[in-house]
């Protein structure tokens, strides 16, 4: 998953934090245009429950729908969601910078718009080169 990219962006989010939603749109925008540059972005929907309803994929659906978003959304698995690092997440959205190894590199907690996200983007692409 990772080892095609310099840097990746896990990026846990949750329907019902407004903050997640509205970075949607700039976080599609920076996977396309770091795409050749070494850099991506990639979804994980996280809602402290093993399962997601039928009634709450559709409104993740509606969301990803509007904000036009076609970067890959990761399924939290029964091991991933048991983790020490996704029991430590406290607020959403909480986004991991990885390398290309899987490690992770940073934990970053809040939204930025797409300014911030792209100074983030490229300070790692620069540590990592």
């Amino acid at each position: 998953t990772f080892k095609e990219n310099k840097i990746t962006l896990v990026n846990a989010w949750n329907i019902g934090c407004t903050p997640c939603i509205n970075e949607l749109p700039d976080l599609e925008k920076l996977n396309e245009e770091y795409k050749e540059k070494g850099a991506a972005i990639k979804g994980l929907y996280f809602n402290f429950a093993e399962d997601i309803s039928d009634d709450e994929m559709s409104q993740i659906n509606d969301a990803l729908s509007t904000a036009g978003v076609t970067y890959p959304q990761l399924r939290l698995t029964k091991e991933m969601y048991a983790s020490d690092i996704m029991q430590n997440i406290m607020a959403f959205p909480t986004t991991f910078i990885v390398d290309s190894n899987g490690k992770i590199l940073d934990k970053l907690e809040g939204s930025n718009d797409y300014d911030g996200w792209k100074k983030i983007i490229d300070q790692y692409l620069a540590e990592v080169e």
